[in-house]
């Protein structure tokens, strides 16, 4: 299971949000090897204590979302054959 979210923080308070990165991250509540890809304007759980250097991503914002999704897409496809 993949689950992409678009600006996860935009609703959310900062602690719920490092929560639900904590539960994709913990092997006893994300059995399935779940992954969650998103976008974010907050940098407060963007460190090395929440995700390793190879699991973050920074990209430029295209006029259109969707270009900058397909683009994300096919990086992950890149790198998972």
């Amino acid at each position: 299971m993949v689950l992409f979210v678009d600006e996860l923080d935009a609703k959310l308070h900062p602690l719920l949000t490092r929560y639900i990165i904590n539960l994709f991250h913990n092997s006893e509540t994300n059995k399935g090897n779940g992954q969650l890809i998103y976008s974010t304007h907050d940098t407060m759980n963007l460190n090395k204590e929440t995700f390793r250097r190879d699991e973050m991503k920074y990209g430029l914002q295209k006029k259109i979302r969707m270009e900058f999704l397909q683009y994300i897409l096919c990086l992950i496809i890149r790198l998972t054959m």
